[in-house]
């Protein structure tokens, strides 16, 4: 193996774990714009009930599979949105959502920055791919040649 074959072989496997990555990165927002979507229309529904006066019925989860249903008297001024590794903020509703909107619009502009990054990665690995067999195909009539003149002497 030549030294530009293992630099090639090098590179494409560096590109092939860095395109792994990006996947697990578009999967991961994909997952999480829908979320955040649905938070914001939801902290946008409680608002607007709360400024219409009307009684709010939760159904919260107690467990795995058991729910508990309230209805909630008193107006709330205030949502909590968790933040991740255990920890929960309380905001008032228009924080909530102006908070919420952007971690939404960051959410989308990284997707765009990863499957431009995906699109980049992808002709990388075939221009690699390309190369690694354009260098095969070489070095094999290389071989030939060597062959040859070695079988005319």
């Amino acid at each position: 193996e030549t030294a530009v074959q293992k630099k090639t072989d090098e590179m494409f496997s560096k590109y092939k774990l860095y395109e792994y990555k990006m996947m697990q990165s578009k999967d991961n927002l994909k997952q999480k714009i829908p979320e955040i979507t649905k938070t914001v229309e939801m902290v946008k529904q409680l608002k607007a009930r709360v400024e219409a006066d009307e009684e709010l019925e939760a159904h919260f989860e107690l467990s795995e599979v058991v729910y508990a249903e309230a209805v909630i008297k008193d107006k709330p001024k205030t949502v909590g949105l968790w933040l991740g590794a255990n920890v929960m903020v309380e905001y008032s509703f228009d924080e909530a959502i102006k908070l919420l909107t952007g971690n939404l619009a960051t959410a989308k502009e990284s997707l765009e920055q990863v499957l431009e990054d995906l699109a980049f990665l992808y002709d990388q690995t075939n221009i690699c791919e390309v190369n690694i067999n354009r260098l095969h195909n070489y070095l094999i009539q290389e071989r030939r040649k060597e062959n040859e003149a070695a079988a005319q002497k």
